[in-house]
């Protein structure tokens, strides 16, 4: 594994030559890059969150969810944006490091500390430098909500009585059989604890992805049951983490044929059909996982970048679609949510040497 020199933090894997050399279109899509990244910089408070103005459901108190997203995808887009410099990282990590309750995470402090938002806290703090040893607790945690099949609870908490509490006075927490939607829970719980410390949790990591490889859909997908609605999210979560520790599954295939089938004619893709700017940055990241393992797939990369540019707005944003939903007819959407997950999409066709996340 090649490291950064200045960052030993594990990268998107970055193009390879063959790739790089058909872009004719590189300083366009550097402009592109940097018009979203300088949207989502504005919004990083004293405090170090990034706290975007134009998000539904931001009235929840803690941020962490799409703190760690936009953190996330600012370190993609780092090597191209002299402004995404240390302080900036080092108040995103110290936001989410004094958010920590019990060593884990939650969406609301109101609420027990979940994986969900743990796992997605915990990938972006160990990419951005903060050592293992850190974050040591938080994976020994994650590690105790898999079930001996696999799967990954929903719920992080070490105080029963206050467990019980919250589901008898939150509706949001009233899902006590915690194992909701497996599918994102595990692949994202599994990846953190693959992605921080493999040799220590190899056993749990290869035994839950053993599982993910049963609870792929027949098209090839990986179709969320609960509040993440479509294919794309499902897929990116379990795509990422297979490729990158069993690159021979027999699921990346079905995967990539999916990818490759559901891309329409205008470079995108989306649920029911019509391309849409999140979907399309999804299944781009997906299939850059896949680029990376050999499969063939640059015509329909630079196809989808081409997309997600001539959709851009002028501000630097992308529309808002919904990523999850949670109660009836309530979305967690908003242009700052797609916007992340696009300069993730445009940065990882923007690298030029290997060196695999």
């Amino acid at each position: 594994m090649i490291f950064s020199l200045i960052w030993v933090i594990c990268w998107f894997p970055l193009l390879s030559t063959s790739l790089s050399m058909t872009f004719s279109n590189e300083d366009f899509f550097r402009q592109v890059l940097s018009k979203s990244t300088n949207f989502l910089l504005k919004y990083q408070n004293s405090e170090g969150a990034f706290i975007p103005s134009d998000m539904n459901m931001t009235s929840y108190n803690t941020y962490v969810f799409l703190h760690s997203y936009i953190f996330d995808a600012l370190l993609d887009a780092k090597a191209f944006s002299l402004e995404i410099n240390s302080e900036i990282i080092a108040k995103a990590q110290n936001y989410l490091l004094n958010m920590r309750y019990e060593d884990c995470w939650n969406f609301s402090i109101d609420i027990p500390t979940d994986t969900d938002d743990s796992a997605i806290a915990t990938i972006a703090l160990y990419r951005s430098g903060i050592s293992k040893s850190v974050l040591s607790n938080t994976l020994k945690k994650l590690n105790s909500t898999l079930t001996s099949e696999g799967y990954s609870k929903f719920w992080i908490t070490t105080n029963a009585t206050l467990f019980l509490y919250y589901v008898e006075n939150n509706t949001y927490a009233n899902f006590t059989g915690n194992v909701y939607d497996s599918i994102y829970l595990t692949a994202g719980t599994i990846y953190s604890m693959y992605l921080c410390d493999y040799i220590t949790y190899k056993s749990q990591v290869d035994k839950s992805i053993q599982l993910l490889e049963t609870q792929q859909s027949a098209n090839g997908s990986w179709l969320c049951r609960y509040w993440y609605p479509g294919e794309y999210y499902g897929t990116f979560l379990c795509t990422r983490l297979i490729a990158s520790v069993k690159p021979d599954s027999f699921t990346l295939s079905k995967a990539y044929n999916f990818l490759i089938a559901a891309q329409n004619p205008d470079g995108g893709w989306g649920r029911n059909i019509t391309s849409n700017p999140l979907d399309t940055s999804l299944a781009l990241i997906s299939l850059y996982y896949l680029y990376q393992i050999g499969f063939d797939c640059n015509s329909e990369l630079l196809n989808g970048i081409n997309y997600l540019c001539a959709v851009q707005y002028e501000n630097g944003t992308f529309q808002e679609i919904p990523l999850w939903t949670s109660y009836p007819n309530t979305y967690y959407e908003g242009k700052s949510l797609t916007t992340l997950f696009a300069v993730k999409a445009i940065a990882c066709l923007l690298y030029t040497s290997p060196s695999p996340r």
